[in-house]
């Protein structure tokens, strides 16, 4: 079997990268908190979140903004900076107040998504609420979290969803 193609792999994870958020809208309807976009890239996930939770607070951690002009959240929610030293020194701020992360921030960098993902899955968990969703597009070790199937006919292994157990 051939192996799938660079078009391929971004199609398949922005597929199941939306019916994940949908998935997840509907999950935290009845858990209050902050959803956080760890990436902003273009804007277009931020801009996605922001239609279906328009009542929501979401703050972005991003490194520098290049986001279309419509997908761009407004100043006071977003934290410039590196994103792991931002998720470090914003760790109280946000500490068990989160009901949803959303992370899009790997590459075709193997290297490099291994490192983000460790340094992701210490970081995230003192964020999280009970029953708060992460999804990802790297694979991560939270602790306290259960990792969960992809929703529908998401393809595997081209996101990934994980839930803050109860305590």
């Amino acid at each position: 079997m051939a192996a799938i193609t660079r078009l391929e792999k971004t199609f398949y994870r922005l597929q199941a990268q939306i019916v994940s958020l949908d998935w997840a809208f509907e999950q935290i309807q009845q858990t209050p908190g902050v959803i956080l976009e760890i990436g902003l890239g273009l804007g277009r996930t931020y801009q996605y979140i922001r239609q279906h939770l328009p009542q929501r607070q979401i703050i972005v951690f991003e490194r520098d903004v290049h986001s279309y002009e419509e997908c761009t959240p407004p100043d006071c929610d977003i934290i410039l900076g590196d994103i792991f030293s931002t998720l470090v020194s914003h760790a109280d701020r946000f500490k068990n107040r989160t009901a949803l992360i959303n992370s899009d921030i790997g590459s075709f960098d193997k290297v490099s998504n291994r490192q983000k993902a460790a340094l992701l899955s210490q970081l995230i968990p003192p964020y999280l609420r009970e029953n708060a969703i992460v999804l990802s597009d790297l694979p991560l070790q939270l602790q306290g979290c259960e990792s969960l199937e992809l929703p529908g006919n998401a393809r595997k292994d081209s996101y990934y969803i994980y839930r803050k157990s109860e305590s």
